[in-house]
């Protein structure tokens, strides 16, 4: 895995962190479940979380940025990435891949 995929799902991690409480975030999940038994019968449109929270949305109150959002803006910002990664090892792979 590459630092910009690894950088992204941290990324995702603390959005959610950031934006709901654990509540939340199981509630959530509980509506993609009764989705997903609702429509059993029938074509599942959207046949795993990820991607039905891209379409849905966290509640219907959000959605942290797409990959390509996220390495266009959060991944080129040394400070975001400082914070996000923490770690020496991953702040030399993130500095490499400028290299």
């Amino acid at each position: 895995m590459d630092i910009k995929n690894i950088a992204y799902e941290l990324y995702k991690q603390q959005w959610l962190m950031d934006h709901f409480t654990e509540t939340e975030r199981m509630d959530n999940l509980r509506e993609y479940y009764k989705y997903v038994a609702r429509v059993s019968t029938k074509t599942i449109d959207y046949d795993d979380y990820d991607t039905w929270t891209y379409y849905y949305g966290y509640s219907n109150s959000g959605m942290y940025a797409t990959f390509d959002e996220f390495c266009l803006n959060e991944f080129m910002d040394c400070n975001i990435m400082r914070e996000l990664l923490k770690d020496r090892e991953l702040l030399n792979m993130y500095y490499a891949y400028f290299l």
